[in-house]
This record gives C-alpha cells, structure tokens and sequence, in this order.
C-alpha cells in the first residue's frame, strides 16, 4: 500500500513539474515573439581582401512579423566580428531615434575567409550575419618581362620593361591603389633600367624602358621589388648583330593579360639572324600580325620596322574572355613566328542591385540603402579597371526615385547609391545596368504605419469650468513624438494647446466650457503615417438650486421634513408603549403556581 502511494505521488510531482515547465516554455515563446529584433544585412554580401574600410553593414530593427521597428529613442547596438584575421567592424553604432536602421563599417584585412558579424542590443533579439571575403592578395608577387630579350652590343639602343602584378593563384588583378616599383638592372656595362616605375589603381601592369650601353656582349638581371610583394626578374642578353636578317621573333611583355577590353602595347617584334641573334633591318620592313582568336584577343594588322631598328611594338586588345590565342607574324623574305598569349582573370558579367533595408516609410526622405556592385559569373565581386558608369532606374516614382546614374571607381568593386522614398506606399522595382554586362533588379517597399489615438477628458463639466483634455498618439505600441494636432472645439474656448506631441506622444489641450453642449475634435498626422482622428462630446452637468418646504405651525415656520421626522418618532414612541401595555396586562391575568401542601 505504501509502494502505491509513493508512486502515486511521484506521478504527482512529474505532472506539476511538466505544467511548470510547458507553462515557463510557453511564456518564453510568447515574450521572444513580441520582442523586436536586430537582422544584420552585408550589402554587398562579399568583398575582395582589399585592406579597406567598407559602409557595408545594415543594423535594422525590425517587429517579430519582419517589419520595421522605428526606435522610440537613440538605440546603442554592439556590433562584434567573429574573425579577426579576415577583418572587423566599428565595436558601437547609434540607430536615431524614429529610424529603424543605420550603417556600420567593415575593415578587411589581407586574409580571405569568412566571418560572423553580430549585432546587439538589450531589449532586443540579438542579429548575425555571414560575410565572405575573397581572394587574398598577400602572397602577391611581381613578374618581370623584358622585351626583346636580346639586344645588339650597341650602346643606347632601348628596349621594354613590363611589371606586373599576379595573386597567389598566378592570375592577374586590378591594383588596389598605387604600387611604387623599385627597379635594377645587374649589369651596368651592358644595360641600365629606369629606376622607378608605379602601377596605377586599377591597372594590372606599367612599363618603362632600358637602354644597352656600350658594344659588350653579356647579360643583365633586371629586378623588380615592391612593398608587400614578392620580387621577380628577368634576363637581357646582349649579343653582336653580325648577322643577316632571317626571321622575325615574337616577344610579350606581359604574357598574360586581363579581359579587360583594353588596348596594350604588349608584342614586340624583332628581326633576327639565322642563329636568333638581333640583326639590324636595312629597310622599312612590313611585319603583318594575326590573332587565331579574335573573340578573345584582336592585334593590329601589321607594323613596320624603320631602316636601322631591330624591333618594333605592336598593340593588342583583349575581350571580356578568358582563354588563349596564337598571335603570328611575318615578313616578306624571313621566317615567320607565333607564340600563344593567354587571357585570364575575372570577368564582370553581372550588374547586381541589392537594397537593404528594402522597407522604409513613405516620408519624402533620402535613404543611403542602395548599392550596385561587379560581378563575375561565380558571384565573386569583380574590381572596376577603369570608372564605369551604372544607370538606374525605378519604376515607380511616387514610391521612390534614384539617381540617374552611380559610377564605380577604378580598384572598386560596387558603390552605395541614395534612395528617395515618395509619398505614396507601394512597391517599386530598382534597375541597374550597364553596357556589356547582364542587369539586375530588385525591389523597396514604402509604407505608412497606424496611429494610435487616445482622446482623454472629464466625463462631466459645468458652464464656466476651465479643464484639461490629452491626447495620446501611438503606433505598435511605441509613443509617437512629433505628431501634428489640429485641435477643433466646439461650445468653448481654447486657452492653450500643444500643436505637436512631446516624446512621449501627449498632447494637450486647455479650455473653458462656454455653452450647454462641448464637442471636442482632433486631426493627428504625421509623414510616414496614416492620418487619424478623434472627437469626443462632453456632458454638461446644470447647477440647480435646491428649496425645502416649510409649514407655519403657531406662527412658526417649521421644515416639512423636520416635522416628518419629528411625527415619525411620536408615532413610534406610542408604538412601544401599546405594546408594553398589552404584554404587562397579559401577565397580570394569568394564574398563580399552585402551591404544595403536605
């Protein structure tokens, strides 16, 4: 029996336990659900290790439905970075006051990778987001092309330095700013080199000159170096031109170009003798040139040699392509050549528009929430070679406008664009395109939010009273500041009234009660939500004079009420002694205990 009722009891507990448990779990769901959140929104969503500050992070507040959350007051959010070797952002931002997101800046460091970005913020549920960063540059290196490499033993005759830069991968990219170039040459008795030499931003490779210097025969290393960049080099040879014209040679300076659509100077073609030696050209020599891949690389038809020059360049110009082509040429009279240039590197191929936050109050104002970036066909971004001109558009104009056009700057890869939201609530589609690349689209809603209007007054008045009515204007259940109210009184007279809300969304209005009926009317507005009105009529309470009736009894004047009371207690003293009366004479009549006699 005591078995039985110990389990009977553990059940007991376990069902309590449960209830509690369900109860606080049920509690908890139902609190996160009303608790506003933080969402983190990366626009763009990647970007090159560039070692830059980039404004790419949206903070925006939003409702457990996903609308936005306009702050009530200034709203501190923490922003952390899970991954400090790819980069790491600003440690506090400020949302304002009546706004629902601001931004924050992300500053990346050499190391490509991933990391999470998290946002947070008492009171509110904590926000994260994943940021890719790509390609890393660190192990970046310099490639040295001398061309031709061979020259006649003859002093001041010039040939072309190329530097270029490739990533780890061996694949040329755009610089990212400008890259100062230290450059020597081994050999002085043969060959000098200018000394400096800068890759702009946003150009891939620079080229300069060196010059033989005396009739020896030898070789020279020209190097190249550069902060942050492995060195590279490469030969010269100088050598005696005895020789007889029998061939033309190709030289490229660099090999590997970028599909970029760019024209270059980087073919060079020189004459030389049976034994591949430079041999002077003792006439004007017509070089024609050829690519076998027009769709990928495009060469000059031809170039001539002047009487006396062992060399000539030649221009070549890339397509949006990657892949390779045989450049030939020839010469009447000598053998010809080809060599394969190859063409490598991201391809910009999609214009992509991304809007963040993508809701926002039809209020007239400017919105920085737009942002165009370069992409390649991977989705990974693409840095611009040269400013390239973005034109926008939006569909609908009373919901929000952009600019006509955004320019991408050259070593960048996208660029923040304002949005200017109209009067009207809707949706409008975003466009931007470019020449040459595929567009992209995307889309901003505008909407106007409820007010929420509480008119209080008293329930009654009187004629003549002075009194204060309040309104209260909320919307989700945040105070709305800054409301307009258009008072409108009818059977009084206004004394003072607040025109706006205060910060805690009061109003107030003092008047004096004036005529026997009050009506009191409000008209609440405020830009970016929806106009509301309230009224309330006010019962007037009449101030009567009250009179007794008197009655004149003896030749004095005696209150009717008085004179009830007084009757009521003669009546009720009469009332008590009849009944005395009867009891006592009940008693009397009765007979006497018998008494016991023994």
């Amino acid at each position: 029996m005591k078995k039985y009722e110990d389990n009977a009891n553990r059940k007991l507990i376990l069902i309590i336990a449960l209830m509690i448990f369900v109860s606080i779990t049920y509690r908890t769901d139902y609190v996160l659900a009303l608790t506003p959140k933080i969402v983190v929104t990366p626009t763009p969503h990647g970007i090159n290790t560039d070692g830059r500050t980039h404004e790419l992070l949206t903070i925006e507040l939003q409702t457990s439905d996903d609308k936005a959350f306009l702050a009530p007051q200034d709203i501190r959010i923490h922003i952390s970075s899970s991954n400090l070797n790819v980069g790491d952002v600003e440690e506090f931002v400020i949302i304002p006051e009546g706004m629902s997101f601001t931004k924050a800046e992300f500053t990346s460091s050499h190391n490509s990778g991933v990391t999470i970005i998290t946002a947070s913020s008492p009171g509110f549920q904590t926000g994260d987001t994943r940021l890719q960063i790509f390609q890393s540059n660190f192990d970046s290196r310099l490639i040295v092309y001398v061309s031709p490499n061979t020259m006649p033993a003859i002093p001041d005759i010039e040939g072309m330095v190329t530097i270029q830069i490739v990533n780890r991968d061996g694949e040329p990219y755009p610089a990212i700013e400008n890259i100062d170039i230290k450059l020597t040459s081994s050999n002085h008795s043969v060959c000098t080199v200018t000394e400096d030499i800068t890759i702009y931003q946003g150009e891939n490779y620079a080229t300069t000159s060196f010059q033989t210097t005396s009739n020896e025969i030898g070789e020279a290393l020209i190097s190249a170096q550069a902060d942050g960049f492995n060195p590279g080099n490469d030969i010269v040879n100088i050598l005696n031109y005895t020789g007889t014209p029998a061939r033309v040679s190709i030289f490229f300076g660099p090999d590997l170009l970028l599909p970029d659509g760019e024209t270059h100077e980087a073919v060079t073609i020189q004459v030389q003798d049976e034994n591949g030696d430079p041999a002077r050209s003792p006439a004007s020599r017509p070089v024609f040139l050829s690519s076998s891949n027009i769709n990928l690389a495009t060469i000059i038809s031809s170039v001539t040699i002047q009487p006396g020059e062992f060399h000539e360049t030649a221009e070549i110009t890339t397509h949006n392509q990657n892949g390779d082509s045989y450049i030939s040429a020839s010469s009447p009279g000598l053998y010809p050549d080809y060599e394969e240039i190859s063409v490598d590197g991201q391809i910009p191929t999609i214009i992509n528009i991304l809007a963040h936050p993508s809701m926002l109050l039809a209020d007239g104002t400017e919105y920085d929430i737009v942002t165009v970036q370069l992409l390649d066909e991977e989705g990974k971004p693409v840095e611009a070679s040269e400013s390239l001109e973005v034109y926008l558009v939006s569909s609908d104009p009373n919901v929000g406008i952009l600019p006509d056009s955004i320019t991408i700057n050259p070593g960048s890869s996208y660029a923040h664009v304002s949005f200017q939201s109209g009067g009207s609530s809707g949706t409008t589609s975003l466009s931007a395109f470019s020449p040459g690349v595929e567009s992209a689209k995307t889309t901003v809603e505008t909407v106007t939010y409820g007010l929420n209007v509480t008119l209080t007054t008293p329930l009654s008045i009187r004629i003549n009273q002075t009194f204060i009515a309040t309104i209260e204007v909320t919307s989700s259940g945040e105070a709305i500041p800054g409301a307009e109210i258009a008072w409108s009184v009818i059977g009084g007279e206004i004394i003072t009234e607040d025109q706006t809300t205060d910060e805690d969304g009061i109003a107030t209005l003092e008047l004096i009660q004036k005529y026997d009926q009050l009506k009191i009317s409000a008209e609440i507005s405020k830009t970016g939500y929806d106009s509301n009105e309230a009224s309330k009529s006010i019962r007037i309470t009449q101030d009567i004079e009250q009179t007794e009736l008197t009655v004149t009894i003896l030749g004095t004047e005696v209150k009717v009420f008085t004179l009830l009371i007084g009757l009521a207690i003669v009546i009720a003293v009469a009332l008590a002694a009849y009944v005395y009366i009867k009891y006592r004479d009940s008693k009397d009549q009765e007979p006497d205990d018998l008494e016991i006699y023994t």
